[in-house]
């Protein structure tokens, strides 16, 4: 395969991101060891982004089409509903932040069919800051307490999304409503960090990527790949990982940048601001004081 970039550094990426032999997860490892004999350990078991093979094949292909259902034109109606409906009120960088951070989610847990409140944004922060950063005991049980409350409550809900994932894994014969609630689950996973970091980045006219790298396995070897380097980008990966929810982070993003463009933001918001504490995510939280670039 001839490879369109320059870079030998993304060349390389592209080559193990296409290889199979190279895996999502080491060898004797599916899950996280801090995450065995726990809920969240189940569910990460399950989600279509932590698996290879067949199973991953027919499960990335029910949630891809259950995306793909839902146009350009409804996203965009979906954000605008969630912008025009949501009480933030953008007079403070902190404020900035937090429509930033909270309307991705809004947009993605009313089409899963569920009831936003400061409860359910409270927990999705919690579950993606421990599948993110599985490492320490208090983050893992505060982690697997927020999975068991979302998933409970996912259960419970039928919402467009939910009936979607759920016609198109009929259809591949998963029927297990773990692996279906678990992958609606999973969907906030990609949105905070993913979307939310496209959307500051895009504020500040920033080329960095929100995903700066991800992870294979070679048996039980890790090789960490950088997605961007000084000349060209992979912002939605590529291989049988590649995003599923490309579109939905494009749209949600493009149509929270056209409102915020029409608001009076002081230039001062966009030059102070830190970054999250992550691993392989680049999101600016916009500060009054004391920030750092």
């Amino acid at each position: 395969m001839i490879c369109p970039f320059k870079s030998d550094v993304l060349h390389n990426t592209m080559n193990i991101l296409q290889d199979a032999t190279y895996k999502v997860r080491p060898q004797n490892e599916d899950v996280p060891k801090l995450f065995q004999g726990l809920f969240i350990g189940e569910v990460f078991g399950t989600l279509v982004r932590m698996n290879d093979g067949e199973h991953h094949c027919i499960l990335k292909l029910a949630v891809s089409q259950a995306l793909d259902h839902f146009d350009e034109q409804y996203i965009q109606q979906q954000t605008e509903q969630v912008i025009q409906s949501s009480k933030i009120m953008i007079d403070s960088p902190e404020m900035l932040t937090q429509a930033i951070q909270t309307w991705p989610i809004m947009v993605v847990s009313e089409q899963i069919g569920l009831y936003v409140d400061d409860e359910l944004l409270k927990h999705v922060e919690i579950f993606v800051n421990c599948m993110s950063n599985p490492f320490l005991k208090e983050t893992i049980h505060n982690g697997n307490e927020s999975t068991m409350w979302l998933h409970q409550r996912i259960q419970l809900v039928n919402g467009s999304l939910k009936q979607q994932l759920i016609e198109h894994c009929a259809k591949q014969n998963i029927t297990d409503s773990l692996i279906i609630n678990s992958n609606l689950l999973g969907f906030f996973f990609q949105t905070l960090d993913g979307t939310s970091g496209l959307i500051g980045l895009t504020l500040l006219e920033s080329q960095l990527l929100s995903i700066k790298n991800t992870r294979r396995f070679l048996g039980d070897e890790m090789v960490v790949l950088p997605l961007q380097d000084d000349e060209e980008s992979l912002p939605f990966g590529i291989g049988a990982h590649c995003c599923p929810g490309t579109l939905w982070a494009k749209v949600i993003t493009a149509t929270v940048i056209r409102y915020l463009k029409q608001l009076p933001i002081q230039k001062e918001w966009l030059q102070n601001y830190e970054w999250k504490a992550s691993m392989n995510a680049n999101v600016p939280l916009f500060k009054s004081t004391g920030a750092r670039k």
